[in-house]
């Protein structure tokens, strides 16, 4: 069952639960705001088979990998991966590292928000809380700045708090 909360004000859509790759393609383009709530696969893959566990929606594979993501048309202002690792990848030919935020920028999104190391559920869903209340009124470097901040002041150790980062235009 595919669960999707939108907010006309944000133009946002979040993904939490499963979608097929097909019905993400045809609504992917319609959203400013693309968050996605899930696991994420990257060890021992190759860069281009790094994956999102997006789920099993009517027995369709819900597997995300770079090379789907690429094909997608994003248009979003930005992609935000609540999940393990999404920036984690590999060096490539050039000094770019392959990973799963590099193919949102890549596949049309503005920015990205992605983990650089495995993170908490309790200490994430309460960041991305305090992301959203302080992005009505902020730019979004901010927002995560002082979503951090927020967190740090609950959980004081590092691995809670400073997990993400922002890439992209503000």
């Amino acid at each position: 069952e595919l669960e999707e909360i939108h907010s006309v004000e944000q133009n946002m859509v979040i993904f939490n639960s499963g979608i097929s790759k097909y019905k993400l393609s045809e609504i992917i383009g319609e959203f400013n705001y693309l968050h996605f709530i899930c696991h994420s696969n990257i060890n021992p893959l190759p860069p281009i088979q790094l994956q999102l566990i997006i789920g099993n929606y009517l027995g369709e594979s819900g597997l995300l990998t770079i090379g789907d993501i690429l094909e997608l048309e994003i248009d979003a202002r930005l992609v935000v991966l609540s999940a393990c690792e999404t920036g984690a990848g590999e060096v490539s030919d050039g000094d770019e590292i392959t990973s799963l935020a590099r193919a949102f920028l890549l596949a049309g999104s503005s920015s990205v928000i992605y983990s650089l190391w495995q993170v908490n559920d309790e200490s994430t869903a309460f960041l991305m809380g305090r992301f959203y209340k302080y992005l009505k009124k902020n730019k979004t470097s901010e927002a995560l700045r002082l979503a951090q901040l927020d967190t740090k002041e609950k959980y004081d150790h590092v691995f809670h708090w400073a997990p993400f980062v922002y890439t992209g235009l503000d």
